[in-house]
């Protein structure tokens, strides 16, 4: 069950009831009780309270009812917990019926491109945990908030969820990545230069006006005065 939020008495039945009760009998539509829990769930998550929003979801995916109407409604919300939820159960849960289509892959990274830096760092962390879904845009959008989104911490998810979509064959980032790891934040630094070990170092990247290997740019950063990016390099490399 979600925690650190403040429930009403009436939330904390319905959880309790939903989640005390066997799997089996959930999925029984001819029990009288369970029919009437998930009634009390789907008002819930019809509400316009966010935390009614957020019990009626935990509860409707525990019973198995969401559906593809209720997980774009719930990704959509204004509410950053709401959307938060949805993506956690969504790989908890394992919506392969949803993640399959490739509306939901489009739906989410619409929102990285477009939301507050909650859900920019929230859409990346859960993108990176379902590459065999995306493609290219996919890709391109995480290059494109890399090179220009003004929060580094959006920047460093980028580069996280670059680094593995790699392991995908997805390399048009690698230029990108190098050329963060020479000039950005430190946080971003150490972060694109962790992505960077995903790919093949025999691959050419451009840096200090050359065209050399990666394996070649993972020795010049070795030689790094940042003393944590020096180390990364020699872990990796």
């Amino acid at each position: 069950m979600p925690s650190g939020l403040l429930y009403s008495k009436d939330h904390l039945k319905l959880m309790s009831a939903v989640f005390s009760t066997d799997e089996f009998t959930l999925t029984e539509s001819s029990n009288g009780d369970i029919s009437e829990i998930k009634r009390q769930s789907k008002r819930l998550f019809n509400s316009e309270d966010p935390i009614d929003k957020l019990v009626g979801l935990t509860c409707l995916t525990r019973l198995k009812q969401v559906d593809e109407k209720i997980f774009y409604c719930a990704l959509n919300s204004e509410e950053p917990r709401l959307f938060k939820r949805t993506l956690d159960l969504a790989i908890m849960h394992n919506y392969d019926h949803l993640l399959e289509n490739d509306r939901t892959v489009e739906f989410v990274t619409n929102i990285v491109l477009s939301s507050n830096d909650t859900k920019v760092i929230w859409g990346f962390n859960f993108l990176s945990e379902v590459p065999q879904y995306l493609d290219i845009r996919s890709c391109n959008i995480g290059t494109a908030i890399l090179n220009t989104h003004e929060n580094y911490l959006c920047r460093e998810s980028a580069a996280a969820f670059l680094g593995v979509m790699a392991n995908y064959g997805h390399t048009d980032s690698l230029n990108h990545l190098v050329s963060h790891c020479l000039d950005d934040k430190v946080q971003v630094k150490r972060r694109a230069l962790i992505a960077l070990g995903n790919f093949d170092p025999e691959l050419v990247v451009e840096f200090e006006g050359n065209k050399q290997s990666l394996r070649d740019f993972f020795t010049f950063m070795k030689k790094s005065s940042d003393l944590q990016l020096a180390q990364i390099a020699e872990d990796l490399y």
